[in-house]
């Protein structure tokens, strides 16, 4: 076989892998969309005073963000607030491979069935949970998982990044301008600090 008919067959699996991960994530979306219809939860806005409990959504794909929530997470805790904190992991891991050196749980690709919805025992729990607040730290919302625990989280106000994609987010924060997490973390505790503030 030639390298030119190599590559050829090369570019013919890639191209199909992402038509395939594309017809999984509609009828993953699809399926999300249903489960959302039958979901009901209070909604509410609750500003950091009166918070006692938030939980903290994440995925860590695109920078080391680990040290810069748990001091977050920190600055919470010193206020009172019980923090409830899940990680996604976009990729397969060992969990004896994997140790969380800052406490948070997490859940990973090998945690999905094939249409990317998680099936841990962590996940659901964190989505009943009737927390506060919910926060999403993510700085892009490319990851359906992500998305899953957004949607159909019972949290009673939901914070996250500003798009212009459909989003679950009673909240939303834009920092285009200035897209890094220290940035956005401090965005949060200014406006969760002025919203509904008597």
């Amino acid at each position: 076989m030639t390298h030119a008919l190599v590559v050829a067959e090369k570019n013919i699996k890639i191209a199909m892998a992402k038509f395939n991960n594309k017809i999984k994530l509609k009828i993953a979306s699809f399926g999300l969309k249903r489960k959302l219809k039958k979901s009901f939860r209070t909604r509410q806005p609750i500003n950091l005073k009166n918070a006692k409990t938030i939980g903290i959504v994440y995925n860590d794909n695109e920078q080391k963000s680990n040290v810069i929530i748990k001091s977050f997470v920190e600055f919470l805790s010193k206020k009172n607030i019980q923090v409830y904190v899940v990680e996604f992991i976009n990729k397969k891991i060992k969990t004896e491979n994997y140790i969380r050196k800052n406490g948070f749980n997490y859940f990973a690709l090998n945690d999905l069935n094939c249409f990317y919805k998680p099936k841990s025992v962590i996940v659901d729990e964190f989505i009943k949970n009737e927390f506060d607040i919910l926060i999403d730290l993510s700085l892009n919302n490319n990851y359906f998982p992500v998305k899953f625990i957004n949607a159909l989280s019972k949290a009673k106000f939901k914070v996250g990044k500003f798009y212009k994609t459909p989003n679950y987010y009673d909240f939303m924060i834009n920092i285009d301008e200035n897209n890094n997490l220290e940035f956005f973390i401090e965005q949060i505790k200014h406006y969760l600090s002025m919203i509904n503030n008597k």
